[in-house]
């Protein structure tokens, strides 16, 4: 059922108002709990309850969701398709970027270790002041690329449905779970107590 439905009709008195109005669009808008929403609008919980139940407030929430679905349809990236075009150009455009950088590195410093993988950055710097300064070049590993690839990858994996988060089983107050051998053990020495207690 959509959300600002209920089952059941309540026949209110009159034609919806302004207030109304504005409380179907927040419904619809689905922002906020019913709870915030009867208090921006200064009714009672019961007041709202009672808006909701009314068939021409429910057509009005209804007109309100279908606008916003035809106002957001009209985004270049609402589209799930389109999410996953752009995400896999732009997981392509960092496969470029580390290839063009292999291909630096085994062109111009291929004495440099880690080179050919891509993943290195070549950096000027200036070190120290006035006439102490020094240009010092560096090689070193372009963590933001890394971390820009890695994350269009899951981004791109949970648009397919492919990415699930992993979670942590733990025992009793966070503790480690025992391995099954010390749970094996415990349960034997627990049956063998309980053999001796009945004795």
């Amino acid at each position: 059922m959509s959300r600002g439905l209920r089952t059941g009709t309540y026949k209110g008195k009159g034609p919806l108002n302004a207030k109304h109005m504005l409380a179907a669009q927040m419904i619809a808008a689905n922002e906020l709990p019913f709870d915030r929403i009867a208090e921006e609008m200064k009714v009672s919980r019961v007041t709202l309850d009672n808006w909701r139940s009314r068939e021409d407030f429910q057509h009005k929430v209804a007109e309100y969701i279908q606008e916003i679905v035809q106002a957001t349809s009209t985004l270049k990236f609402s589209d799930r398709n389109r999410r996953i075009d752009a995400l896999n150009k732009m997981a392509m455009d960092y496969e470029t970027i580390m290839r063009e950088r292999a291909e630096w590195y085994t062109e111009k410093l291929p004495e440099v270790p880690g080179g050919r993988t891509g993943h290195l950055v070549h950096q000027i710097k200036v070190v120290g002041f006035g006439k102490n300064a020094q240009v010092v070049e560096e090689d070193t590993l372009d963590k933001a690329l890394d971390e820009g690839f890695k994350d269009t990858l899951i981004h791109l994996a949970k648009e397919r449905g492919e990415w699930s988060e992993k979670r942590e089983v733990t025992g009793a107050n966070g503790a480690p779970l025992l391995p099954v051998s010390e749970i094996v053990v415990k349960l034997t020495e627990r049956s063998a107590d309980d053999a001796g207690e009945e004795g």
